[in-house]
């Protein structure tokens, strides 16, 4: 099984950061394949970085809360249904790791109401 968290903070790089919902300001994903290692994919200023945060079962829902954060777990097809024409922001590179068509979902706090409402 596919898994993938999804985490939303309010702490912004971008310089519209004033428009965005004051707790919604920049996201990013966490993925794991198969109990492997959970893998963070943030992509802050549109560099991605990668990094191993937990192994097998750690909670990372329960992590990013206990941060103040709101995390979103989704499941991800094993193969991705759309390859999303995405923008170069968090949001699009969060669509892009999920396979996410959703071409009106352009910030972080639009991305949260499409993934509750799924």
């Amino acid at each position: 099984m596919r898994r993938a968290v999804v985490v939303f903070t309010h702490q912004g790089s971008s310089i519209f950061d004033w428009a965005l919902h004051p707790l919604f300001r920049h996201c990013f994903v966490v993925v794991q394949d198969d109990k492997g290692p959970w893998i963070l994919i943030n992509p802050e200023n549109g560099v991605p970085t990668m990094s191993i945060i937990g192994l097998g079962d750690f909670d990372v829902v329960g992590f990013y809360q206990k941060m103040g954060l709101t995390a979103v777990e989704v499941q991800r097809p094993c193969e991705p249904p759309h390859r999303p024409l995405t923008l170069t922001n968090c949001v699009g590179m969060v669509k892009a790791v999920l396979g996410l068509r959703a071409p009106l979902v352009l910030t972080p706090y639009a991305l949260y109401r499409r993934l509750i409402r799924r």
